[in-house]
């Protein structure tokens, strides 16, 4: 018994679409870590930009700021990583008829950079140098 699993495409021409398998391509395993190491920094970066006076424009993430920044962070972090793991075991599937997940996945992970480089661009602008 393998732990690395057997099928990395489908068994036939009609599993070209919309299928499970068992084993992934290396760089979606890396967009997937990508995506929760960038959460984390989004975290961090989010505490420091409210810590100099910003708000938090997600009314959930807010609420959660409100019971405790732990539950925040944590909450912030784990949901990122299930739904980047839930992405990447549907990557053959199609979104919209238009979009592979797969595809849908690396734009995540691009727009995700693009709001760190955001937060960087806010905390250099705006955090207060004493």
């Amino acid at each position: 018994m393998s732990l690395a699993g057997r099928r990395q495409y489908g068994r036939r021409a009609s599993d070209r679409h919309n299928r499970y398998v068992d084993r992934y391509e290396r760089p979606l395993g890396y967009v997937c870590i990508g995506l929760a190491l960038l959460s984390c920094l989004d975290a961090f970066f989010t505490l420091h930009l409210l810590a100099a006076g910003a708000s938090e424009a997600n009314p959930f993430m807010n609420f959660l700021l409100g019971i405790d920044v732990k539950a925040f962070a944590y909450t912030k972090i784990v949901l990122t990583s299930v739904a980047a793991v839930f992405l990447v075991a549907h990557h053959h599937f199609s979104w919209l008829r238009v979009f592979k997940v797969s595809q849908v996945l690396y734009a995540l992970f691009f727009m995700y950079l693009g709001l760190i480089q955001y937060e960087l661009f806010l905390i250099w602008k705006f955090w207060p140098l004493t």
